[in-house]
């Protein structure tokens, strides 16, 4: 897809971040030009970072996988999704009310602090009530990297672990997965 094509898919996010008036820039020109060199450095590509995904994990309640669920038998859990692509995202945290809340507060931030999801991620404090998995993925870089290539989780009924799917969309057993506690 070129340049202009995927810019093209973000324009609703550039308007709803330009009409939410929380950002610093006065100038018009000057928001959606920060704007846009967020979508070039970290929307270009098909498939997002996980250091994205992490970044999305520090917005508001911290649970923007909630918009895609399903239940997976094999391993009896609430099956969910950490963004599979840059479509994924399109598709699902443009369009509605709650979802694109997180990418426009995410856009916001990197907006005020230069465009640096690191500096989101490292500087985020994790509350004391959150849940220690939830914190992890947060904060171990190695654990989406290494055990969720295809971005899909299972979470328990009880909320107090995850399963990262590796690369499977659907594995038979918890045995398959890694374990997130």
């Amino acid at each position: 897809m070129s340049k202009r094509g995927y810019i093209s898919r973000y324009l609703l996010i550039l308007k709803k971040v330009e009409e939410s008036n929380k950002l610093d820039c006065s100038d018009k020109i000057v928001e959606l030009n920060k704007i846009k060199g967020i979508i070039d450095s970290h929307l270009k590509e098909d498939d997002i970072s996980n250091l994205f995904r992490r970044a999305l994990l520090t917005i508001g309640n911290n649970d923007f996988y909630n918009y895609w669920s399903s239940w997976n038998y094999g391993t009896e859990t609430h099956k969910k999704c950490l963004i599979e692509s840059r479509d994924d995202l399109k598709n699902n945290f443009t369009k509605g009310v709650w979802f694109n809340d997180y990418l426009k507060l995410l856009i916001i931030q990197l907006c005020k602090n230069g465009n640096d999801l690191q500096l989101i991620v490292d500087s985020y404090t994790c509350p004391v009530s959150m849940l220690n998995w939830k914190s992890r993925l947060i904060k171990e870089p190695d654990l989406l990297d290494k055990y969720c290539q295809g971005h899909y989780m299972g979470i328990t009924d009880d909320n107090k672990q995850c399963y990262l799917y590796g690369w499977k969309k659907r594995p038979a057993s918890r045995d398959e997965c890694y374990l997130v506690e």
